[in-house]
């Protein structure tokens, strides 16, 4: 295994490159949402990015900053758990097909309705019998009753509950 770092996502794990690119997209947000512009950023400063079907694309980094004003930092990082929590299932999912009890313990449970709360705007939606079997991981506990309709990150889950959630999921896929 590779160097685990102090929050518990090692670096050959199935999560860490999703981890580490919301770490450095959230870090990155302060600067962006500094009053003072600390970034300097102007209309001379560019992203360009590069693709296969369009060769290049030129992004202004000014205007982004200034088009997305209104987007508080708060819900940038929300809707960036939502976009790890997403991808960090499929790639669980994956992983643990071949291992049932996996796939059926209250924690993976939970992390199903959390992607799919993630993947409908952030609110939590039963169907019908659902959860399927117990939900819960550490103190919580989800049942149709009490959460739906409830947001999932902002109101029941923050930032730190993402990686702490993930990093439960990465043990229980990493021991089995």
């Amino acid at each position: 295994m590779d160097s685990e770092s102090s929050f518990g996502f090692s670096t050959d794990g199935p999560f860490f490159p999703m981890v580490a690119t919301f770490l450095l997209s959230t870090v990155g947000l302060g600067p962006v949402y500094d009053p003072d512009n600390p970034l300097r950023l102007s209309a001379m400063n560019a992203a360009w990015y590069r693709g296969k079907i369009e060769p290049e694309l030129l992004v202004d980094l000014e205007q982004i900053r200034q088009l997305t004003q209104h987007l508080a930092a708060d819900r940038a990082v929300q809707e960036l758990c939502g976009m790890l929590i997403i991808s960090a299932h499929a790639v669980a999912v994956d992983s643990a097909r071949l291992n049932r009890a996996v796939l059926e313990t209250r924690e993976f449970e939970f992390f199903r309705h959390v992607r799919n709360a993630s993947a409908h705007g952030n609110r939590f939606a039963f169907n019908s019998g659902e959860p399927k079997r117990s939900a819960g991981w550490r103190t919580l506990t989800l049942d149709a009753k009490t959460h739906a309709g409830t947001r999932c990150f902002g109101s029941l889950l923050n930032a730190a509950d993402a990686l702490s959630l993930l990093s439960d999921i990465q043990r229980l896929l990493m021991r089995e």
